[in-house]
């Protein structure tokens, strides 16, 4: 117990002196501006005799300006009671604590500032995540970001699901943290404790995705997945196609005239399609027409399906096989036949048990 408290009082005693650990130079790369967003902001952590694991969460608390600065934390079913002022309204504190069983270990503090009410433009989506869970979502991020390793086990061990966004706004999951810090080991230690390697955050990314863009080779290596057969649909494996394609339906009534490779898909692929682009069609439906000698604001676009006379966008894909494992791929759309489009194209291959894009590019018609 005595441990504890002179653990407990050095936290505060020391939070004031902590710097940040870590030099950043500018301009920054892509890795390291990812890094700097991904690191828990004011955070510190203390360590107080023999900070050797297993470690045990033995309690948390939150304190402000306001009165909230009384808690407890419970040892063994006992209790002691610290009442450490904070003195400037603006500022949270959330303190938590592991120890093992000398009554040694970490404190953990968690500084922010007071969020005052603000009338709200657009209704966020609720944050639906488990209570237990966001309260030691910080701590986790401190953790990954460190590589301690012990201290996500009791984490984890108190209630932290693995699979879970560690972040509501990026969906980012740990392992995701992991790659995004280049943390081998953490990785490794969240596979094999069951943390989903295809889980996509916000952005469509999975942990994979961070990891090749940066290049860490070590770490892709620790997030590998075993190869499988795959099933194909045509010429293409179904998974190619979905990580190309499988999120783009973001208007999925509208109109698509697609070809694929400058031909009509047939209909196993058109099938394929549909399961995002429900009214995906065959270019060869499609005329074009002069949308100046239609009733004004009629035409939507220089396209329209020769039976049915719906409006819709000419959709071209091109995959070209340049090895066992790679494609060449191209993504266009357009609302007319010179200047009224835009897409994408770049690289796809098959490494580490994934399909993985690279040397992406896109443009504006």
């Amino acid at each position: 117990m005595k441990n504890l408290i002179h653990m407990l009082a050095g936290v505060f005693l020391t939070l004031g002196s902590l710097q940040a650990e870590e030099k950043i130079n500018f301009p920054l790369s892509t890795a390291t501006a990812r890094k700097m967003n991904a690191n828990p902001r004011e955070t510190f952590v203390t360590e107080f005799g023999d900070a050797n694991g297993p470690f045990k969460q033995i309690g948390a608390v939150f304190l402000n300006a306001s009165g909230s600065d009384h808690f407890s934390v419970s040892v063994d079913n006992k209790t002691t009671g610290l009442s450490l002022g904070i003195t400037d309204p603006n500022i949270n504190l959330h303190v938590e604590y592991f120890v093992n069983e000398k009554g040694n270990g970490f404190g953990v503090v968690h500084k922010s500032a007071v969020v005052t009410d603000t009338p709200a433009v657009e209704k966020e989506p609720e944050d639906d995540r488990p209570s237990d869970h966001v309260a030691l979502c910080a701590s986790a991020r401190w953790a990954i970001a460190r590589c301690n390793t012990k201290l996500l086990e009791a984490l984890l061990q108190a209630g932290l699901s693995i699979n879970v966004p560690l972040d509501w706004d990026t969906q980012w999951t740990a392992l995701h943290y992991a790659a995004v810090h280049n943390e081998p080991r953490a990785a490794k230690m969240l596979v094999e404790n069951g943390a989903d390697l295809d889980a996509r955050c916000k952005y469509g990314k999975r942990p994979i995705d961070y990891a090749f863009e940066d290049g860490q080779m070590e770490l892709c290596d620790a997030l590998r997945k075993p190869d499988k057969n795959e099933r194909n649909v045509g010429d293409y494996p179904e998974a190619l196609l979905d990580e190309l394609f499988l999120r783009s339906k973001d208007k999925e009534d509208e109109v698509r005239f697609l070809s694929l490779n400058g031909n009509d898909p047939n209909n196993e692929q058109l099938t394929y399609f549909r399961r995002f682009w429900p009214n995906v069609r065959a270019r060869s439906q499609a005329q074009e027409i002069d949308r100046n000698a239609e009733p004004k604001g009629k035409a939507k676009t220089s396209y329209r399906d020769l039976k049915t006379k719906d409006y819709g966008i000419v959709v071209e894909i091109i995959l070209k096989r340049t090895s066992d494992d790679t494609f060449d791929w191209s993504h266009r759309e357009a609302t007319g036949p010179s200047l009224a489009g835009g897409g994408n194209s770049g690289k796809i291959s098959k490494k580490y048990g994934y399909w993985l894009k690279h040397s992406t590019s896109s443009w504006d018609e």
